[in-house]
């Protein structure tokens, strides 16, 4: 008798909406806060003589509930029954590409945001009797505003090399919908040529700095200064970090080429 086991996770989550914000002609904008558990399930077969003879399923305990603040438009049909049904498009002002930032959840009805950021929400309808055009429009802010405060600097440093590295951390998945000015960052010749000519130089001679997806796989027993840095926690991406071997940073990247040329440039020497 063989026994064989698979190892399930089950994630559980609901919106539990806490309070409604102003009324719309057009839309209802809700605060709300998603409750997510998790809880682990193991499958065991019993085999004999190559046929599974059972299945036993055993449920581990429910984690702690893990909250976090949402918030839900909802397209409202009878405010205005003259209009036609209204089209929803959503602006960032600041945080997230507003593509990325707005889930759906019933088609053209509802949707949910729980990316940090001030977004513009903006609803078009036109009359069926006088094709007269009526917008609404609205500003939110959803979880704590624009974005994550930036962490102060690091000490000490996150890489214990002394020497300026950088390291970017991204999904590459997200990289088309990341604000242009955030993604230039990334492709500018100013900063490769920045970082190639300041950066320290591993034996081979190259520039220590790295762009590297957030899912890279390192072997097991990487002793690599990168598989190291790509390691250390984060909270979002795109992340960046910026050591100099006695002091850094780490924190989202910045919004364009010139605050990040601003930052980088605090640790280009050592103090």
């Amino acid at each position: 008798m063989v026994l064989q086991r698979h190892f399930l996770l089950i994630l559980s989550a609901f919106f539990l909406v806490l309070s409604p914000c102003a009324g719309q002609e057009f839309f209802r904008i809700d605060n709300a806060q998603s409750i997510r558990t998790t809880k682990s399930v193991t499958t065991s077969h019993v085999i004999l003589d190559g046929e599974n003879i059972g299945t036993v399923v055993f449920e581990g305990p429910e984690s702690a509930e893990t909250k976090t603040p949402v918030t839900i438009i909802s397209l409202l049909g009878s405010n205005l029954p003259a209009y036609g049904p209204p089209l929803i498009e959503f602006e960032t002002l600041a945080g997230v590409d507003a593509a990325s930032a707005f889930k759906v959840l019933t088609p053209d009805l509802v949707w949910s945001s729980n990316k940090p950021g001030t977004y513009r929400i903006l609803a078009t309808a036109v009359n069926r009797e006088t094709f007269r055009i009526k917008k609404q429009s609205a500003i939110i802010t959803v979880g704590t505003g624009p974005g994550p405060e930036p962490p102060q600097p690091n000490d000490p440093a996150p890489i214990d090399l002394l020497g300026l590295r950088v390291l970017f951390v991204i999904e590459t998945a997200d990289m088309p919908r990341l604000p242009s000015d955030q993604q230039s960052i990334l492709y500018s010749e100013t900063v490769r040529l920045y970082l190639s000519a300041n950066c320290a130089k591993n034996a081979a001679g190259q520039p220590e700095w790295r762009i590297l997806d957030q899912d890279t796989v390192f072997p097991d027993q990487c002793d690599s200064v990168w598989c190291k840095t790509l390691a250390r926690p984060r909270t979002a991406t795109p992340w960046v970090v910026i050591s100099n071997g006695v002091t850094g940073f780490e924190g989202p990247l910045p919004a364009n080429v010139t605050d990040f040329m601003a930052l980088v440039r605090q640790y280009q020497e050592t103090p």
